[in-house]
């Protein structure tokens, strides 16, 4: 199946480290926003209501952080506590069951 990708740039901002875009995507029908500092990519999210609050990129469900919470999920109802430093940790929240968010 071909990849079938439009973009548009959404924004630009100037900040104390540099340039920072956004770009709209779609991806096989699927929209998508990604942020970029210079030629580095450090996330998205997906736009369409469907997939709203789902993790992507590389903290998606196969991801590491994907395949710890499904494990948790698993292995124990109920709250739990955890702590998240550095890369990742705004996306944590999308790993929250409903009644904990």
């Amino acid at each position: 199946m071909p990849h079938r990708l439009r973009r548009r740039q959404a924004r630009d901002e100037r900040d104390f480290y540099g340039v920072v875009r956004t770009h709209d995507r779609e991806v096989n029908g699927v929209n998508y926003r990604a942020m970029l500092h210079g030629a580095i990519m450090h996330g998205g999210q997906l736009l369409d209501a469907q997939y709203r609050g789902q993790p992507a990129d590389y903290f998606g469900p196969t991801s590491g952080y994907g395949r710890l919470f499904a494990a948790l999920n698993d292995a124990k109802p109920g709250p739990r506590k955890i702590g998240v430093i550095g890369l990742g940790a705004g996306v944590v929240g999308a790993y929250g069951r409903a009644a904990t968010r």
